[in-house]
């Protein structure tokens, strides 16, 4: 699913991905193979009378067969999204060629494995955290790759949770706040608008730059090193910054995901039981604070943070940069990158399509 770019088959945006996979979660049920899904609950409870099974899937994606029920889902799915059933159909068909020594690389990284903890959270708010959970995700992906050719529904038949809960009001109000977020970002970055969310993302990794713009992929990159910096030279790195961006930023799902992270990493046992508003309180406005001169770096909030144990969050947050800087290093050799890479290049490399202008 990841390679040096995403196929449209499989990355057509984060909304259609939530829908699909909310359609995907409902039917992959009841299989007759041992490694399969047994039970699924759809909230609010009304949406399904009987879980559907995986024949069900593979007779609309592959034939555009729909049983009652099915036809009930995708009417629910087509009411709160833009996609249409020839979108879903494509969303599981679609086969993309990949790197799978890429795609395994990468799942296995710091990065990829909080890719993994955030989709498995979106699918399932109460056990999405637990690491059998999202670490089988990660399996079901490396498996469906491992030919250098993947499916939306390939993945699905190797994914082996017992069960899944899903809520799909959840799936509503993120789709209508990753939008907001992504047109307000950016409006602050001076980025193209986009009317859909994928081509808003793609506009900030991918498109055509611009001073903001980059603003707030150098944000990106002060929050991993090179492999010659050592862990307080790379938490050191100064980035100029509209702090307008930052604190829109913070205040985003995207935001939500760095606080909460980090908060795991300097504290996990209390990170664990804490809101994300009281992280925006707290960590969030030392972020904030370190960027209100337009000038950022991790250091400078980490003494906001806490000023009296500033060294023992660095030290907390060794293990994660000098783990970042291995898999760059890892990065650099699979996409046989001559120069030291950094994070930005990186997802470059995996979601921008490659230029085919003569």
């Amino acid at each position: 699913m990841l390679s040096r770019c995403l196929t449209t088959g499989l990355t057509t945006g984060l909304t259609p991905w939530l829908t699909a996979a909310t359609l995907g979660s409902s039917l992959f049920l009841a299989a007759t193979p041992a490694q399969a899904l047994e039970s699924i609950n759809l909230k609010p409870r009304f949406l399904l009378e009987e879980p559907l099974t995986l024949d069900v899937l593979e007779s609309f994606v592959k034939d555009g067969k729909k049983t009652d029920d099915l036809q009930v889902l995708l009417d629910l799915m087509s009411g709160f999204s833009d996609l249409e059933e020839i979108d879903i159909r494509a969303f599981f068909s679609n086969v993309s060629d990949v790197d799978g020594a890429l795609v395994d690389r990468f799942l296995i990284s710091y990065v990829g494995e909080v890719v993994l903890q955030e989709v498995s959270l979106v699918l399932d708010p109460v056990n999405g955290a637990n690491p059998d959970m999202w670490r089988t995700l990660g399996d079901a992906l490396t498996a469906a790759a491992a030919d250098d050719k993947v499916s939306m529904l390939e993945v699905l038949q190797k994914y082996e949770p017992d069960s899944l809960e899903v809520d799909v009001r959840r799936f509503t109000q993120l789709q209508k706040r990753l939008e907001t977020d992504v047109k307000d970002l950016q409006a602050i970055a001076g980025v193209q608008l986009s009317e859909e969310l994928s081509g808003g993302l793609d506009q900030f990794f991918c498109g055509p730059d611009s001073e903001e713009n980059q603003q707030l992929l150098a944000l990106v990159n002060s929050l991993t090193a090179t492999s010659d910096m050592d862990t307080e030279a790379a938490l050191s790195q100064v980035v100029e910054i509209d702090p307008k961006l930052v604190d829109r930023f913070i205040s985003s799902f995207f935001g939500d995901i760095v606080l909460r992270q980090t908060a795991l990493i300097l504290d996990p046992d209390t990170a664990k039981n804490v809101k994300v508003e009281d992280l925006k309180a707290t960590l969030g406005k030392s972020i904030n604070d370190a960027a209100k001169d337009g000038r950022f770096s991790v250091m400078e909030a980490l003494e906001f943070y806490e000023p009296n144990a500033v060294k023992d969050n660095v030290d907390k947050m060794s293990g994660t940069v000098q783990r970042m800087q291995g898999d760059l290093q890892d990065f650099q050799s699979l996409l046989d990158l001559d120069e030291l890479a950094n994070l930005t290049v990186i997802i470059q490399e995996l979601i921008c399509a490659p230029d085919t202008t003569p």
